[in-house]
């Protein structure tokens, strides 16, 4: 089944993710998307440790930020589930401020934050991106009983129909008669409900099936 889209959300929103050690704040370890947002190489970034801070987060919201991460780490002893979400302005490529929005949580084993941020600016994008993801995950809900229920050769149906593809071609590439094709295609319509083009490329792409399934 298709779980890229998360894969793809990071690449399309270039998330900053850091770990920083909670007496210093120094950097431990960073993506190269943070060292690319700097314009910095990732040795580099650790080198700076807490001094990092002082270079690229504005002054003004330094100490906001240092309060709310000593309050995570009290709460983080009682509560596994804590986390602090807030905006911070960072100093990236141009040497300009960005506003990101960051999202922290406290990792009581090795006594570090791990930090994920995204440019608050394309949050509209992304929570439409959310959406549709979500969309997404409750129509393959709905329908895995449907899927179990399917061969392999129902499937391989399924993926040349949502090409597209006539009962001729779709006969000739897997080797059997049209009239099995079309035998196929009642079955499948009669396990899954599947009537136009559209509900079968959304079925075979909500469960990435495809020609080598």
């Amino acid at each position: 089944m298709r779980n890229a889209s998360l894969e793809e959300l990071s690449d399309d929103f270039n998330l900053l993710t850091h770990i920083n050690d909670s007496e210093h704040l120094g950097l431990h370890f960073v993506t190269k998307e943070v060292s690319d947002f700097c314009d910095i190489g990732p040795e580099e970034v650790k080198a700076l440790g807490s001094d990092f801070i002082a270079n690229h987060i504005h002054p003004s919201d330094i100490p906001r930020i240092v309060t709310g991460l000593q309050r995570l780490q009290q709460e983080s002893k009682t509560n596994s589930d804590a986390y602090f979400c807030f905006l911070q302005r960072a100093k990236g490529i141009r040497k300009t401020y960005s506003l990101l929005l960051t999202t922290t949580v406290y990792m009581k084993d090795t006594g570090h934050f791990l930090s994920v941020s995204t440019d608050a600016l394309k949050l509209d994008t992304l929570f439409s991106k959310l959406s549709g993801l979500n969309d997404d995950i409750t129509y393959t809900q709905q329908h895995l009983r449907e899927y179990f229920s399917l061969s392999l050769r129902e499937k391989e149906v399924i993926a040349h129909v949502a090409m597209g593809l006539t009962n001729k071609v779709i006969a000739e590439r897997l080797l059997i008669s049209e009239e099995t094709v079309k035998q196929h295609k009642k079955n499948i319509r009669s396990k899954t409900g599947l009537g136009s083009l559209a509900e079968w490329e959304r079925f075979a792409n909500a469960f990435d099936i495809g020609v080598n399934h």
